[in-house]
């Protein structure tokens, strides 16, 4: 049998449009991702939902956190990645809003969660920018402790853990060796 120009043409297309849907799939799936105006993303699946988070695999990230935000997208977030899986403690530093954390050891496995609550603002004698008076506002700041190991952290909007119904020992889906990748790169 012999295949007319047009027949093979028109199969050439249909397969580009379906290797371009497939790498753009690929492109999804492989977690982290490089976009413009903002960090690395993390594109993370929690129960039924799909999350993109900001990706936070350094100490200056850590310390900043989400803090400073007045609002959490809904399907937004941070992820911050540690080199070793370690207990982790958190706080709600210059947090205007209510943030849930979800502390997920190295199998992405749920260690602990909880909803943190926005402290009272820096006193006009605790400045971020003079140690002693930064060092007095982190000791009033309540610590919410992972409690076990873990290599993860997620910070979302507030109420999301309810809402999916999070547990301990919940599993997440995302490409943790792509965030561990990130992280030895730098």
């Amino acid at each position: 049998m012999v295949a007319s120009y047009d027949s093979i043409e028109n199969a050439m297309k249909q397969w580009n449009m379906s290797f371009a849907s497939i790498c753009s799939v690929a492109a999804l799936l492989c977690g982290c991702s490089s976009t413009a105006g903002l960090e690395k993303v993390a594109i993370v699946r929690i129960k039924d939902r799909t999350f993109q988070l900001e990706v936070a695999s350094e100490p200056s990230a850590h310390d900043r956190g989400l803090g400073g935000r007045d609002d959490i997208d809904q399907s937004g977030g941070m992820i911050f990645v540690f080199p070793d899986d370690q207990e982790q403690a958190f706080v709600m530093r210059d947090c205007a809003i209510p943030i849930d954390i979800l502390y997920v050891d190295s199998d992405r496995h749920v260690v602990s969660g909880f909803a943190m609550q926005p402290e009272p603002p820096r006193a006009r004698n605790e400045r971020a920018d003079d140690p002693g008076e930064d060092a007095a506002y982190n000791a009033r700041l309540r610590a919410y402790p992972s409690g076990k190991p873990c290599r993860f952290v997620l910070e979302l909007s507030g109420g999301t853990l309810e809402r999916l119904g999070v547990r301990a020992g919940d599993r997440l889906d995302f490409d943790s060796n792509g965030l561990m990748r990130l992280k030895s790169d730098r």
